[in-house]
């Protein structure tokens, strides 16, 4: 089962050797595939898979190529999970939780999205997660079906990071 820690996700990703005993491999932002805008109109491909809000744009600004990058997998039709190597042995994830930034989160997506990590994690056993509670706070999931989710599909390379 999946770990949880209450506190800062970017907190734990820059000191989790010291606050949890190892190293977090892969930070994940909960990302959506977004190509048009809310009025019916496309976005220029650059800007498919907005990372404008909550952890996604916190990453990007930590990451600057990362939306960028996102915007490339998106067009490519990655519909969710995607891991971006950033530095020094550590990756950034993109998991989706929905496919336009304007709508709520879908379970079934985020579902989806989490068996397709978990199966990247299995691929690669030696990396270890921080993950936000997948489709909570902006994509109005309720928190007690994110971790429900979290709980069904993660073991414990995974750390949901509460606040």
């Amino acid at each position: 089962m999946a770990l949880r820690y209450r506190g800062d996700l970017w907190h734990l990703w820059d000191h989790s050797e010291e606050l949890i005993g190892f190293r977090l491999t892969v930070v994940v932002a909960t990302v959506n595939t977004t190509t048009t805008r809310p009025d019916g109109f496309p976005l220029a491909s650059d800007r498919y898979g907005v990372m404008r809000a909550g952890v996604a744009r916190q990453a990007a600004a930590r990451f600057p190529h990362a939306a960028h990058w996102w915007a490339a997998q998106v067009e490519a039709g990655v519909k969710d999970f995607a891991i971006l190597p950033v530095l020094d042995g550590r990756y950034l994830g993109f998991l989706v939780t929905k496919t336009n930034w304007w709508q709520d989160s879908n379970p079934d997506q985020v579902e989806s999205s989490l068996l397709a990590m978990r199966t990247h994690a299995d691929a690669h056993p030696h990396l270890r997660f921080c993950v936000p509670p997948p489709g909570a706070g902006l994509g109005r999931l309720p928190l007690s079906t994110s971790l429900e989710l979290c709980r069904r599909h993660l073991d414990d390379r995974f750390i949901i990071c509460v606040r």
